[in-house]
């Protein structure tokens, strides 16, 4: 059986202080239809933003899923099926794919991990065994429950930590693993997109992109992986077209500011596609759009839902 232990999360890193330049072009707008929320308060969301392999036995290849179910919606953290698995080994950080929308915390919510290694098999039978490499923050799919190993948000529980990194630890019989996330009191949806721009618009060049794309904001030390490809995961990239993100919306807190950082290059040339840092203040409604010194434009949206 897993146990939970869930603790403020601590980081001897300084609070990031981000490069302000006059290359960045960044868009923000509000959502154009009103959302149903559960509350009538501000809106409170939940930012998972990493998911740490602590310790496990030896490499291999991870899939599963991760949940976090609010009172609207099951959101997809991560979702990848036995043949989208990707390569693992303790210490490193899952890399999430969702969610598509940022989970509520205006009640309670819960979140679900069930992860498996496609290398672990059956000493009969070659079959994969879903129980030796999973860990459950649940067996049960009945929200808000408090079960072994499940990351349950209670709302009314006198005490809740807001605005300050939180993590929850996972530990079973074979690995361990840690979820960061944080309650953001009053936050915020972002949603980002990141597209290739070069001087010459006739240029049809193809470029090989690897690096590294990452979402933050002044209020912590926290980011969340938007992009993250080494250089033999290199993906091919047009002038005019998105960057395929593995996740794209953030939760921002309404008092800071969304900051975007890339760290691109080419796999092949090795020759910077951008490098730099996109700032702008979080709002409710309106546009804008910054430049990342290179061939990347940013283009985050910001929409909050509705609010009274």
């Amino acid at each position: 059986m897993s146990k939970i232990d869930r603790r403020p999360f601590l980081s001897s890193e300084d609070e990031m202080d981000p490069e302000f330049t006059d290359d960045l072009n960044v868009e923000v707008e509000e959502a154009s239809r009103i959302q149903n929320v559960p509350c009538r308060r501000k809106h409170s969301r939940v930012e998972v933003f990493s998911v740490h392999i602590l310790s496990i036995r030896g490499s291999g290849h991870l899939y599963g899923i991760i949940t976090a179910t609010d009172g609207l919606n099951t959101h997809f953290l991560y979702n990848r099926t036995r043949e989208e698995s990707e390569s693992f080994c303790p210490g490193n950080t899952v890399l999430l794919t969702g969610p598509a929308l940022s989970v509520s915390a205006c009640g309670n919510f819960n979140i679900d991990v069930h992860l498996m290694d496609r290398d672990d098999y059956q000493s009969r039978g070659g079959v994969s065994s879903s129980d030796l490499m999973a860990w459950h923050y649940s067996r049960d799919r009945m929200p808000w429950n408090y079960s072994p190993g499940r990351i349950a948000w209670n709302y009314y529980e006198v005490g809740n930590v807001y605005d300050n990194p939180l993590y929850g630890i996972v530990e079973s019989e074979y690995c361990s693993v840690r979820v960061n996330y944080i309650v953001i009191k009053d936050a915020v949806q972002a949603t980002v997109k990141v597209m290739l721009i070069v001087p010459d618009t006739n240029t049809k060049e193809t470029l090989n992109v690897s690096g590294l794309i990452t979402a933050a904001n002044h209020n912590g030390s926290y980011e969340s992986v938007l992009f993250q490809k080494a250089s033999n995961e290199h993906i091919y990239g047009r002038p005019g077209k998105l960057i395929p993100l593995s996740r794209s919306v953030v939760a921002v807190p309404l008092n800071s500011a969304l900051v975007i950082e890339a760290d691109l290059c080419d796999a092949i040339s090795s020759d910077v596609i951008a490098k730099g840092t996109a700032v702008f203040p979080s709002k409710l409604s309106g546009k804008s759009t910054k430049h990342i010194y290179g061939e990347c434009s940013l283009n985050p949206s910001e929409s909050d839902f509705y609010l009274r």
